[in-house]
């Protein structure tokens, strides 16, 4: 069952108890299905308004409150290291140009990514968070899919370069998604 779902049947439940309860209830054998017919309505709206799910192909799409904020559920995360991805998701189909978009908390806001398919290393490069080393900050970057023409699946690695020491070009932390072409 969908969080937003249980959320909605919860909170119906527990306004006919407490109404049941201070005997505001008008007539207690009332059907309480319309409440749950509603709890429906608005679990459709919700899963249409979020901008998640899929395309007219089946593909994941990103969720588009996520892509608009994507440090939202990660303000808190100033002590820790992380990358985490709003754009693309796994599974994406995707075409000329894709939008890369996330949030990270790495050494000097350096986010870097590597585009490959069948092991070979198609397109690299990086791009600059609002803030890091200790903050969090958002990253959005327009990458050109040129360089994977004729590939039909290509993996997207987003990094940051290790600055443990004696770590060589170790990649931490790191995502990755596979993309649709």
């Amino acid at each position: 069952m969908r969080p937003h779902r249980l959320r909605a049947l919860v909170l119906t439940g527990t306004a006919a108890l407490l109404l049941a309860a201070c005997g505001d209830d008008p007539d207690p054998t009332v059907d309480d299905a319309p409440a749950e017919e509603e709890a429906d309505a608005a679990e459709t709206d919700a899963g249409a308004d979020d901008g998640s799910g899929d395309d007219a192909d089946g593909a994941p799409t990103p969720d588009a409150d996520l892509v608009a904020d994507p440090c939202e559920p990660h303000e808190e995360r100033v002590d820790e290291t992380f990358i985490e991805l709003a754009a693309p998701v796994d599974g994406q189909a995707v075409d000329d140009d894709l939008d890369l978009v996330g949030c990270s908390n790495v050494f000097e806001a350096n986010v870097q990514w590597r585009l490959e398919a069948d092991g070979e290393v198609l397109d690299d490069g990086f791009t600059t968070a609002e803030c890091g080393s200790g903050c969090v900050g958002a990253f959005e970057e327009q990458l050109a899919l040129d360089a994977a023409d004729g590939h039909e699946q290509v993996t997207l690695t987003v990094f940051a370069p290790s600055m443990a020491e004696g770590e060589g070009d170790a990649e931490e932390p790191s995502v990755s998604v596979t993309l649709q072409r």
